[in-house]
């Protein structure tokens, strides 16, 4: 996270979507966005949307 918090201008928000249209349609209308995926539950993401924003700083 730290690579992609370097890219983006700040202060800066994480938008996050299992819907790709809704992401595509967000990336047309914003700027400065950094996409990507990831697959959960895994283990090192074992519960993806009980995950705490301030784990991912």
């Amino acid at each position: 996270m730290a690579k992609v918090k370097a890219e983006c201008p700040q202060p800066s928000v994480a938008i996050i979507s299992s819907n790709s249209q809704f992401i595509t349609w967000l990336k047309l209308r914003l700027e400065y966005v950094i996409t990507g995926e990831f697959i959960a539950p895994s283990n090192t993401i074992p519960d993806a949307l009980a995950t705490s924003v301030n784990a991912l700083k």
